[in-house]
């Protein structure tokens, strides 16, 4: 683990935090979605930082993160979830395509734990953190009683895919990426695995 570095659970006034974090987590996919969401007047982080902050039987849940410090300071974090098995029914045509390759996934892992979230502020990358998030994921996984845990990165980020492959994470499945309004990304969806 990076010398220094320790977790804790989410806290209330982390909510902002978090929802930046979940935001880069997500390459933008969630700005696009609480922007949405928003009324009159309202900012995409507004909204995000309230569903963070209320949302308690949320699987985002401010308490249910697992926030990096370092020094005192936050400097990441991550969340992730037990996929049921049996998979809750999803109808796809109620909810945006850019969402379908992400449940399809998650319907081939049923029964993991998916690291939903993983990120840390632009100031702390390339410093040895990801290591050690990563390895708390799998303690969070394991700790909730799981053999093997699973994530879900875009082709495009190399920086990612080369992290989790050496903390020992495997391609399970791809399916394409499908775009969102204000979207960069072209490619696909990875669903990578680990057998703890």
């Amino acid at each position: 683990m990076t010398e220094g570095l320790t977790f804790r659970a989410g806290r209330p006034e982390d909510s902002s935090d978090l929802a930046i974090l979940w935001d880069a987590a997500s390459r933008r996919h969630a700005a696009w979605i609480w922007g949405t969401l928003a009324g009159p007047g309202q900012s995409w982080l507004e909204v995000g930082r309230s569903r963070v902050l209320n949302m308690t039987d949320a699987t985002h849940y401010h308490a249910k993160w697992h926030v990096a410090e370092a020094e005192g300071r936050t400097i990441g974090a991550l969340f992730g979830f037990s996929i049921p098995d049996p998979y809750d029914q999803i109808d796809l045509e109620t909810i945006d395509a850019s969402f379908h390759p992400m449940i399809e996934m998650e319907m081939v892992a049923k029964g993991c734990w998916l690291l939903q979230a993983v990120a840390l502020f632009p100031e702390q990358r390339g410093k040895g953190h990801g290591p050690a998030l990563m390895s708390r994921a799998c303690q969070a996984a394991r700790d909730a009683g799981h053999r093997r845990i699973v994530l879900q990165v875009e082709s495009p980020n190399a920086g990612a895919i080369s992290l989790y492959h050496k903390c020992g994470f495997a391609e399970w499945e791809r399916r394409t990426f499908v775009p969102f309004p204000g979207a960069d990304d072209e490619g696909d969806w990875i669903l990578m695995a680990k057998d703890l």
